[in-house]
């Protein structure tokens, strides 16, 4: 595609809704904007804590030691306040910073860290060699810094996903309805087009996603965000082989063509591909075909109007059956693929 194809293709799609477009901009620019800055924050603190690891050490004592309480809004938030005393070369410092990227994750977390640190203990300090005014008292990732990806993941899934179906609705690769054409592939004895199925990556993505987000409150709510180790790892175990485990099964689906729409000529058989409550592809004869019509069909879940192209056929029984193909957005689209079906088998 050339440039000028690309600019009058891009063009056109803006000038369908521009409000659409401009509220696409604010609302993704937005989101990643947010997604982003917390994404800095947070993994730069557990880079921090990663380096902090390798901070010489010295001995401190702690000064101050308390649980302080905030009310807000939406209820009161808890922290440690915790302050120390250090020397590095004969020079005294001071600080209050517990780790990098302190977070007030419930009473619990703050009241281990204050009991933890105790007034007048003496403590181990972890200071920056380059700046040792720049000091710890905990270094490494803690289970905090897990739960907290956890919480991000289904963010930062929504923001990439965002960014793709902009994109792809600007220069044409979001795999929308917009194209009439019937992507027919053909061998020498079958002919078959692959109907819009979600891809193996975007299904790991969802289900990731989905599960990150609901952990998050069973482990809030079960554990305290600050849960033991072991859980929390089990955690993102559950997350990535969900994930992996049903975006490679749709992708083994997807190369044995349970998704497609089949027309076989040698063995003289008509195969629709898996769609909602079928399960798997159902196949019958091109005897069995009585005829192939367009459904207009309203989605309960939104305001959507779509297009089954539906096939009607005499079961082995003899009994009179319909079966949709598949849920296609533009109705031109649709009547194209039932007309390729009735002059394919001769109906």
């Amino acid at each position: 595609m050339d440039v000028e194809s690309l600019e009058q293709i891009t063009l056109s799609k803006l000038s369908r809704a521009p409000g659409a477009f401009l509220f696409g901009v604010v609302w993704v620019g937005g989101w990643t904007a947010g997604t982003l800055f917390f994404d800095y924050t947070f993994i730069g603190g557990m880079i921090a804590q990663i380096v902090a690891t390798n901070y010489p050490a010295t001995t401190g004592t702690i000064t101050e030691s308390q649980v302080q309480s905030h009310s807000t809004g939406d209820g009161t938030n808890y922290s440690a306040a915790i302050k120390y005393e250090y020397q590095v070369d004969g020079e005294s410092y001071s600080s209050d910073q517990v780790r990098y990227n302190y977070t007030n994750a419930g009473r619990s977390y703050a009241e281990s860290h204050s009991g933890r640190f105790a007034k007048d203990a003496q403590v181990t300090v972890y200071y920056n060699p380059a700046a040792p005014s720049d000091a710890v008292l905990i270094t490494g990732i803690e289970s905090i810094d897990l739960f907290v990806c956890i919480f991000m993941l289904p963010f930062n899934l929504i923001m990439l996903a965002s960014w793709y179906v902009s994109l792809g609705l600007l220069f044409g690769f979001s795999g929308d309805d917009d194209s009439l054409e019937l992507d027919v592939r053909q061998t020498a004895f079958e002919q078959r087009i692959t109907l819009e199925r979600i891809s193996s990556l975007a299904l790991g993505g969802v289900v990731a996603g989905a599960i990150a987000f609901v952990s998050v409150f069973v482990i809030g709510f079960g554990f305290g965000f600050s849960a033991p180790m072991p859980v929390v790892i089990a955690n993102w175990a559950i997350i990535v082989g969900a994930a992996l485990f049903l975006g490679l099964r749709q992708r083994i689906r997807q190369l044995k063509g349970w998704f497609d729409l089949v027309i076989d000529d040698s063995s003289r058989t008509l195969t629709l591909p898996a769609f909602k409550k079928r399960k798997r592809p159902l196949t019958m004869g091109f005897e069995q075909v009585d005829y192939v019509e367009v459904v207009e069909h309203d989605k309960k879940s939104s305001d959507e109007r779509v297009w089954r192209p539906t096939v009607y056929y005499s079961s082995d029984s003899g009994e009179s059956l319909g079966e949709p193909i598949g849920d296609i957005k533009v109705e031109e689209k649709a009547n194209r693929i039932r007309d390729w079906i009735r002059e394919t088998i001769d109906l």
